[in-house]
């Protein structure tokens, strides 16, 4: 240390290193705020009415697409404190492993149309509504022929959706939650978190009435998408395929009450879905929730 030094100068030098140490300390919980600090904060300028200025239609535009990518950005801040570059190709690399067994690809796509079907099938039972398919209006996209705008569909759920938010959940905060806990604590943790990112200052009027559902819904998800990333032997890409296929279902067979205007296929939806994740927890165990070693990529 150099004795000439002021000492106000010594402080300032010391704060990176101090800020960095804390991060080191709390990796997982730093994720999680930096996550919501990113999304939470972006999604003010999409929210109309929220900001004392005006935001300009572009901007308003862009962030209602950029808050998606807070786990994300977040997931790939805390690789790159705690392992620089290395971290980084750690964190992402994952993302690559695709080649699994057949019958994951079949489950990832047939299981989230199934249980959409399934549930609309069960609301109308219970005297709700028909089945609505492909409501592109109701859900804010452009209306079109199905066969035409699949594809752009499901690649916009694929990056807003699935690379987006799973680099974060599954690609860093499960992973690390998996080190300390069995994989059902850490699916719980990760539920309990990833659930309340989506009340965010744009969503939450939409999203406030079904709050408690919503809940409920992403816990099932949660055990689910460990059960597939342990099962796969920590494929980050079939992760975020699976949580793609599940948005991607939303448009072909939704169960929103925002769509349908009634609350009978979206609690069927949660109930289902909640008894398969109670019956993936009771058939491989809480400890893995998988015949395989929990997977640990990205640690």
């Amino acid at each position: 240390m150099d004795p000439s030094a002021h000492p106000l100068d010594l402080e300032r030098s010391s704060r990176p290193a101090t800020r960095r140490n804390l991060l080191l300390r709390y990796p997982v919980a730093a994720f999680f705020i930096l996550a919501y600090a990113i999304s939470w904060g972006i999604s003010l300028f999409a929210a109309r009415g929220l900001l004392p200025f005006a935001v300009p239609p572009v901007v308003t535009l862009l962030a209602g697409l950029l808050y998606h990518f807070g786990p994300a950005l977040a997931g790939i801040t805390m690789a790159a404190v705690e392992a620089g570059r290395a971290g980084v190709r750690a964190l992402l690399r994952p993302l690559g492993q695709l080649r699994v067994r057949v019958s994951w690809y079949l489950l990832i796509v047939l299981y989230p149309l199934a249980l959409r079907l399934a549930a609309a099938g069960l609301g109308a039972a219970l005297g709700g509504p028909a089945p609505t398919f492909f409501a592109s209006t109701e859900l804010g996209l452009p209306a079109g022929n199905p066969l035409v705008m699949a594809v752009p569909v499901f690649l916009s759920t694929l990056i807003l959706t699935g690379i987006a938010e799973e680099i974060g959940w599954r690609g860093y905060a499960l992973p690390r939650l998996q080190a300390r806990h069995n994989a059902l604590v850490a699916s719980l943790i990760v539920a309990a978190l990833w659930a309340p990112w989506h009340y965010n200052p744009l969503n939450y009027p939409a999203m406030r009435a079904i709050i408690p559902w919503h809940v409920l819904s992403v816990l099932g998800m949660t055990i689910l998408m460990t059960w597939v990333y342990n099962g796969t032997g920590g494929s980050l890409g079939i992760a975020v395929l699976f949580h793609a296929s599940s948005n991607f279902a939303d448009w072909v067979v939704p169960t929103s009450p925002a769509v349908q205007g009634d609350m009978r296929a979206y609690v069927a939806q949660v109930f289902l879905n909640l008894t398969i994740a109670s019956v993936v927890v009771l058939v491989f165990g809480p400890t893995n929730l998988s015949r395989r070693t929990r997977a640990r990529s990205g640690v």
